[in-house]
């Protein structure tokens, strides 16, 4: 896990207190969660950010700095796909790739059976 760059996405408030009481279990759960969260977010609309201006142009301007990060530096003119984005991810936040992978298409399939 690369702890600076997921405080980085905390609040002042949250980060200040997982500092102070957090195990580095609940770091490492927290990196895989909120990698989870960024890479959905990257994956709006099934990728559509990869060839639609507007939807690039929002994840620019993002309120987490990983998804404006990774969505200014990504390639477009083709939708972004599940596999290179949980590994975009993954490097950012030094997750397992393969881990944030499964864990993502379970949130994906969730998300898609309720809608």
């Amino acid at each position: 896990m690369i702890k600076d760059r997921l405080v980085a996405e905390l609040p002042p408030a949250v980060r200040d207190w997982l500092e102070r009481n957090a195990s580095d279990d609940a770091w490492e759960q927290l990196a895989r969660d909120l990698a989870v969260n960024v890479s959905a977010a990257l994956l709006t609309r099934e990728g559509e950010a990869g060839v639609n201006t507007t939807i690039h142009g929002l994840l620019c301007r993002h309120p987490s700095p990983a998804v404006r990060e990774l969505a200014v530096s990504a390639v477009t003119g083709r939708l972004w796909r599940l596999r290179p984005v949980a590994e975009r991810v993954a490097a950012r936040f030094g997750v397992s790739a393969g881990a944030l992978y499964a864990a993502l298409r379970r949130r994906l399939q969730r998300n898609s059976a309720s809608a």
